[in-house]
């Protein structure tokens, strides 16, 4: 059941201390696929993806009893569908990524960095979105690189999660998900190891070196 795992992933998205709140999911329209809103707004700019009813940043929870009542179909009407949120700088910091090489070689290269297995969200091609600690920063940062770009999302920025869909009918999933054992890295140090990524191809050569190195260990 769509509720059933709906309320499964927020709840372990809060034992991760990852604050969540319901947004408003794509509803389908005759002809045009999933575009519309659930919202019921005709042509709504953000559709499937702003909180559901008067919800804002501030109302992102990790409470169990809360979460419940959004999304375990005993709650308020539909809700049990809605979208998974959370709000950028209210529990997470958000990165940014477009780059057109490899996930594994990118979470390498983290690893190298001493970021660990950082949780990661295919967003679309050659896009991710990386969950971090809260840093210092509150406004939206983006720096554009040879390769592609990265940035950190403005804080109150909506972000959402899996296991949402989005407008086309795409449902987000995580290339890497949080665990509640495992620490989530430094948004600032991760934005930096991210600036930091060479091409693709220097990359691949890099993994390859790194591994070599250790075989020979």
């Amino acid at each position: 059941m769509v509720g059933s795992a709906r309320l499964e992933a927020v709840l372990h998205l809060a034992e991760c201390g990852i604050a969540v709140v319901p947004a408003h999911h794509p509803v389908a329209v005759i002809g045009e696929g999933l575009t519309g809103c659930s919202c019921g707004r005709q042509s709504c700019p953000a559709a499937g993806r702003h909180p559901m009813g008067a919800l804002a940043a501030a109302d992102v929870t990790v409470d169990a009893g809360m979460l419940g009542y959004w999304w375990g179909c005993s709650g308020p009407g539909s809700w049990c569908q809605a979208n998974v949120a959370t709000m950028a700088g209210a529990s997470v910091d958000v990165v940014e990524l477009a780059y057109p090489g490899d996930w594994a070689a990118v979470s390498a290269w983290l690893r190298g960095h001493g970021l660990g297995d950082s949780p990661a969200v295919q967003v679309g091609a050659g896009l991710l979105r990386l969950v971090a600690t809260v840093g210092r920063r509150e406004q939206a940062v983006t720096e554009s690189l040879a390769w592609g770009r990265v940035g950190r999302l403005g804080r109150g920025e909506l972000v959402l999660l899996p296991p949402s869909v989005q407008p086309g009918g795409r449902g987000l999933v995580w290339l890497r998900a949080p665990e509640p054992e495992v620490a989530l890295p430094d948004g600032e140090r991760l934005f930096a190891a991210l600036k930091a990524l060479p091409p693709p191809d220097a990359l691949a050569a890099w993994v390859q070196e790194q591994s070599s190195s250790l075989a020979v260990r």
